[in-house]
């Protein structure tokens, strides 16, 4: 009974209380059989004065358009782990995040997040999240700010 619908960039809707906007994947993409990491959705959610961007695993393609869209976001989920085939200058400089967190599992063989991804965060002065050193990681957006919360 469940309803599945798909979304592709230029969809919007609210939810919760929230503004829903899709920015990935573009209008004319097409999935092929075998998923790829550019199949993600990119979904930017605003509550009044903050927002988040989910990134899912999209790559530089993605993030290259999703950057000329200018989604200032207050916290940005990164792509693929901190992969090196995401979190571009381009992307950071598009969404403009405060906070950004990775989700990662500790000790992987991909040696996710990579340091140089890491190394673009710091110098923009991003606050920095990690599952694979923290934990379980919350963030509550009030509007306003953002509240990180993190723990085992």
């Amino acid at each position: 009974g469940t309803i599945v619908r798909q979304l592709r960039a230029g969809d919007e809707f609210d939810w919760a209380g929230a503004h829903v906007r899709v920015l990935s994947p573009p209008q004319d993409w097409l999935p092929t059989e075998k998923v790829r990491n550019n199949d993600s959705l990119v979904l930017q959610i605003r509550y009044q004065d903050t927002a988040v961007l989910l990134e899912g695993d999209a790559e530089r393609q993605m993030e290259s358009i999703i950057a000329k869209e200018a989604p200032r976001a207050t916290l940005l989920k990164l792509a693929h782990n901190g992969s090196l085939t995401s979190t571009t200058p381009e992307l950071l400089d598009g969404v403009k995040p405060t906070h950004a967190f990775i989700s990662v599992g500790a000790r992987n063989m991909f040696h996710h997040p990579r340091q140089e991804v890491l190394a673009r965060l710091a110098e923009r002065h991003i606050a920095t999240y990690r599952t694979d050193t923290m934990g379980v990681l919350t963030f509550l957006l009030d509007g306003k700010t953002v509240e990180a919360m993190t723990g085992y």
